[in-house]
């Protein structure tokens, strides 16, 4: 900052440009922070939601969407039954079939998993796979402006291997 003749501070173009990105980038958090929480985008928090202690891994690879089938609705409670006591387990090419309500094309070097889904709002959003190694993470985004009940979805899911830890999280932008 310099001081001009007439003794009024004057900034520069350079000092402006990084005041504003700061604002700007202030701002951005902000906004992220109250919208695309959890906290207060739900009236309630089902037992399934499970976050994991740390972000997901940058190196985590993502699920192609055609590998991610929603459980039909007549068959959510034998898939709840199922997942009583675990996040994911293994099941037949055959169950896979009739808890989505058609044949799935097996992609080689995966099997057939149902897995743990929760989310707010299911119209204005989709569910994002990601996994490694051992680590399989299943969120839900959507839109919204209003908190809404928290509601389960279970998933069948293609994958490499039986996961042995599963993270079941969902969130809300406005």
């Amino acid at each position: 900052m310099k001081i001009n003749q007439e003794g009024i501070a004057v900034r520069t173009m350079e000092e402006m440009s990084k005041l504003i990105g700061g604002v700007i980038a202030l701002g951005a958090i902000c906004l992220c922070a109250t919208s695309c929480s959890d906290q207060g985008a739900s009236t309630t928090r089902d037992s399934w939601y499970r976050p994991a202690h740390n972000s997901k891994s940058r190196d985590a690879e993502d699920l192609a969407s055609s590998r991610i089938h929603e459980v039909l609705p007549g068959s959510e409670l034998k898939a709840e039954q199922l997942l009583l006591d675990v996040g994911c387990r293994e099941i037949s090419a055959e169950d896979a079939a009739a808890f989505v309500g058609k044949p799935i094309t097996p992609v080689p070097g995966t099997g057939f998993y149902l897995a743990r889904g929760v989310y707010l709002n299911r119209g204005t959003g989709s569910f994002s796979i990601a996994i490694k190694g051992e680590r399989l993470w299943v969120d839900h985004g959507c839109l919204g402006r209003t908190p809404v009940p928290m509601k389960r979805q279970a998933l069948v899911l293609q994958l490499p291997r039986l996961p042995s830890e599963v993270y079941v999280t969902c969130g809300m932008a406005e």
